[in-house]
């Protein structure tokens, strides 16, 4: 190939290249205002079970797979994902890398390094979190059923254990969240508050405790009925005295998507 031929092919990839830069910036500009607040943050997700966490998890795993050519890493605890018809249609849905934790006591460390077969053997490697655009954990209620199985149902310790865990969960997913400036949500299951309220609901995220203080957002999940379901950021961490633009504001996830 001469050189006039070398240069002509050098100019086609660059002009692809800026193409698909341009194209991947305008789908950025494009991703709902809620979705580029949540960029850079730790974000408390909590609802009820068969609500459609892990499908909304999904589904804004391939939106930002669109927006920003990064896919999201996915850590499952909960046993629905090993059901092969639910948990093939996640996986491909949100286009993430997956991770099946088989022992959900264990995910904290996974957050930091993970497993690879090198050629002494397994070896364990750092993450390169600035590959994706956003981690998720799912769900914290998976470390509680495991001790619950694998001990006794009615033992006191769970409660506390699983709130430990909480904390280290979410402290990982903050330093990841603001070092790479991705997405980390928790993804968590409510307890129903009798008497006084917590931050205007009915309910607050289970096994949360101190793990608060290093979450940035909390968003509230619910399901109206069949066909609608909604988020509403019930916490925001801001400065003193500067208002948040989200916080009680009630959107479809349809909308928060489309």
């Amino acid at each position: 190939m001469d050189k006039n031929n070398i240069a002509t092919l050098s100019e086609t990839i660059k002009n692809t290249e800026n193409k698909t830069t341009d194209t991947r910036n305008n789908k950025r500009k494009q991703l709902h205002p809620l979705i580029r607040y949540m960029v850079g943050k730790a974000v408390l997700l909590y609802g009820d079970s068969f609500a459609g966490k892990s499908t909304f998890i999904a589904r804004l795993s391939r939106k930002l797979l669109e927006a920003t050519g990064k896919p999201a890493r996915l850590y499952w605890l909960d046993k629905n994902f090993t059901r092969r018809d639910f948990g093939t249609y996640l996986a491909e849905l949100s286009g993430a890398d997956i991770v099946m934790v088989k022992n959900p006591r264990t995910v904290h460390l996974m957050l930091k390094k993970e497993v690879k077969k090198g050629r002494n053997g397994v070896e364990y490697k750092p993450i390169d979190y600035s590959r994706y655009s956003m981690v998720a954990v799912d769900s914290l209620t998976g470390i509680a059923t495991e001790m619950i199985k694998s001990g006794y149902p009615d033992d006191p310790t769970v409660t506390l254990a699983t709130t430990r865990y909480a904390q280290s969960i979410m402290a990982n997913l903050s330093e990841i969240a603001h070092e790479h400036n991705l997405i980390g949500i928790l993804v968590a299951h409510p307890s129903t508050i009798w008497g006084d309220k917590w931050m205007g609901q009915n309910d607050k995220p289970s096994f949360m405790g101190k793990a608060l203080m290093n979450t940035d957002i909390v968003i509230k999940f619910e399901k109206k009925n069949e066909n609608e379901r909604t988020v509403k950021v019930v916490l925001d961490r801001r400065p003193m005295f500067n208002e948040s633009p989200w916080l009680n504001k009630e959107i479809t996830t349809e909308e928060l998507l489309e």
